[in-house]
C-alpha cells in the first residue's frame, strides 16, 4: 500500500492543551449528568409514573383495578409505583410478531 507522501504536517495539540480539553470535556459530561431527572426514591407518585410509563394520570386512575395497568402500592391515602414493578410490566406489554 502506497504511502500519501502529499499529505502536509500533522497538527498535534502539545500535552498539556489536550488535558485541558479532555478536563473540559469530562466537566461537561458532568454537568450533563447532574442535570439529568433522577429517581428520588424507589416509588414514583401516579405522575411520576405516567410520565415514566408514557400514559396520562388520568389512564392510571380510571383504569386502576384493570389488570391492565401496572400494580401499585397504598401508603396511607397515597398511591405510588414502584420503579421495578413499572419495569416488569412494561417489559410484559413487548408485543413480539
Amino acid at each position: 500500500m502506497p504511502i500519501n507522501t502529499q499529505a502536509g504536517p500533522r497538527s498535534v495539540a502539545p500535552a498539556n492543551e489536550r488535558d485541558s480539553e479532555d478536563a473540559s470535556l469530562v466537566a461537561e459530561v458532568e454537568s450533563y449528568l447532574r442535570r439529568q431527572p433522577q429517581p428520588r426514591t424507589a416509588v414514583m407518585n401516579e405522575h411520576e409514573a405516567a410520565e415514566y410509563i408514557g400514559c396520562s394520570v388520568s389512564w392510571l386512575r380510571n383504569n386502576r383495578r384493570s389488570p391492565a395497568t401496572p400494580p401499585f402500592v397504598k401508603v396511607g391515602k397515597n398511591v405510588r409505583y414502584r420503579i421495578g414493578s413499572l419495569d416488569t410490566w412494561l417489559e410484559q406489554q413487548e408485543v413480539k410478531h
